[in-house]
């Protein structure tokens, strides 16, 4: 019998930890002001929008606990390579849960772009938050620059992923 109570405090301490399959978890309440609010087809939350919908809100400690991955490249909008700190496309899915399969960006002057999910999971998109080591201001395309590997893939470089490299992003939508 043992083991049997082994097991089912190690089952017990697994659901408590990582939760039990199928419920969805909620994000961490933000504490500072909101970079970035997520809605649409995603299972974790933290907030709700004017209308009582569910999304998640990020703050940039939320996004910095989260993220933390460093990418290091030249864009066609600066001079020099530059260091951008962010969260990686694949770790925003997983921690969203997301289950839609094309994400609406939304910038700070209202530009909207669409994004395959594919290219969160496979294009190596970085949701930055840093530039050589400092908060973006948004006169420097910040808070937060979504951004492709293009010095180590070429191909990144053309016209459909140049339009989804947003800048001054503020939303975005999954459906």
């Amino acid at each position: 019998m043992p083991s049997l109570r082994i097991f089912a405090l190690s089952t017990l301490l697994f659901y408590l930890t990582l939760g039990y399959p199928g419920h969805a978890h909620d994000l961490p309440a933000v504490e500072g002001p909101i970079l970035l609010e997520v809605s649409g087809a995603i299972t974790q939350t933290n907030s709700q929008d004017d209308k009582g919908r569910p999304l998640a809100a990020f703050d940039l400690s939320m996004l910095e606990r989260f993220g933390g991955v460093e990418l290091r490249t030249k864009t066609p909008w600066s001079d020099d390579e530059a260091l951008f700190e962010g969260i990686s496309g694949i770790r925003f899915l997983e921690l969203l849960g997301v289950r839609g399969q094309t994400a609406v960006a939304l910038a700070l002057n209202d530009y909207q772009v669409e994004i395959p999910v594919s290219d969160f999971r496979e294009a190596g998109l970085l949701i930055a938050y840093k530039r050589n080591g400092a908060a973006m201001r948004v006169r420097d395309n910040g808070p937060l620059w979504i951004v492709f590997p293009f010095s180590q893939n070429a191909t990144l470089l053309n016209r459909a992923y140049l339009s989804r490299s947003i800048w001054q992003l503020r939303r975005l939508e999954f459906r």
